[in-house]
């Protein structure tokens, strides 16, 4: 069983590029997309259109191709705080013609009978777009706003009150226990979109740590075998690190840039987990994650 995990590609062709070429030469089993997919790099206001076209004129054909060239890999993705969640509808079109398979609130087997479950909401960012964000827990404070707070709907992008807008919302910590429960927590993979505070995996540029908090207590609380995260870009750079654990939980933020794909590839060998980042090598030299022979 091979797995190959990657976030935060942002639209950028060329980091999707290196990503297709990776899966045609490594022939994983499963590709986990941990969400933030589409473009951002235009106008507020033309960004909706942007995002629209890089699925119906990228994301969609290629792929179409890949799934032709590499029938045997299994595609997983889920949106991010970036994407506009109108066109979830779209990606859903991509689900019905067997392209990929949506994570966010879902729960899926693997080949090697582990269970994947998917959540892609996030704390408040200073950004715009709200459609993927949620308050973390009761009485945390958000980072300030420093853009007009929005929503997409099929008329555009609406503009909204943040604060009455949270208030009509669950809670993130209300939304993870919602999720579908893992039938065998040592055999269950999370792919989160935030990473989990206060850890090696959210340190922003400045020091500060931005990760859930409900996410860790979650963690905490279930003890997956396995948790997959993004959003902080920059952290694994900052700490050095893209691997930490929350008890006996291992917990895994590739991090990203625009120049070079961030992944981690995770194969399982002799009754184990081996897992390296695509350039940052491994957190030891051979990193093993053990557990159980498979179900």
């Amino acid at each position: 069983m091979k797995i190959l995990y990657t976030a935060d590609l942002h639209g950028l062709e060329n980091l999707y590029d290196d990503l297709f070429t990776m899966v045609r030469t490594k022939r994983p089993d499963a590709v986990l997309l941990g969400g933030d997919l589409l473009p951002n790099e235009g106008p507020l206001e033309d960004s909706m259109t942007e995002q629209l076209s890089f699925i119906e004129k990228f994301l969609g054909p290629h792929l179409s191709a890949i799934r032709w060239q590499c029938p045997s890999t299994e595609w997983f993705a889920m949106l991010g705080n970036e994407d506009w969640h109108y066109y979830l509808a779209r990606l859903q079109d991509l689900e019905y013609q067997g392209l990929l398979r949506l994570l966010h609130n879902r729960k899926h087997l693997l080949k090697n009978g582990f269970e994947v479950i998917g959540y892609g909401h996030v704390p408040p960012t200073p950004f715009s777009n709200k459609d993927g964000e949620r308050i973390d827990q009761p009485g945390i404070p958000g980072e300030p706003q420093i853009s007009s707070p929005c929503l997409s709907t099929k008329g555009g992008i609406r503009h909204i009150r943040r604060e009455a807008y949270f208030r009509a919302q669950p809670t993130m910590e209300e939304e993870l226990e919602k999720l579908p429960r893992s039938d065998f927590p040592d055999r269950t993979i999370y792919v989160f979109h935030t990473p989990p505070h206060e850890t090696s995996l959210d340190v922003l540029h400045d020091g500060r740590h931005a990760g859930s908090r409900a996410v860790s207590r979650f963690i905490e609380k279930r003890q997956p075998f396995l948790t997959l995260h993004g959003h902080i870009h920059e952290s694994p750079f900052m700490t050095g690190r893209f691997a930490d654990r929350i008890g006996n939980t291992l917990c895994l933020n590739p991090g990203h840039t625009r120049e070079r794909l961030c992944t981690v590839f995770l194969e399982w060998k002799d009754n184990r987990f081996e897992f390296n980042h695509a350039f940052l090598g491994t957190p030891d030299a051979p990193c093993h994650v053990f557990c159980d022979e498979p179900r």
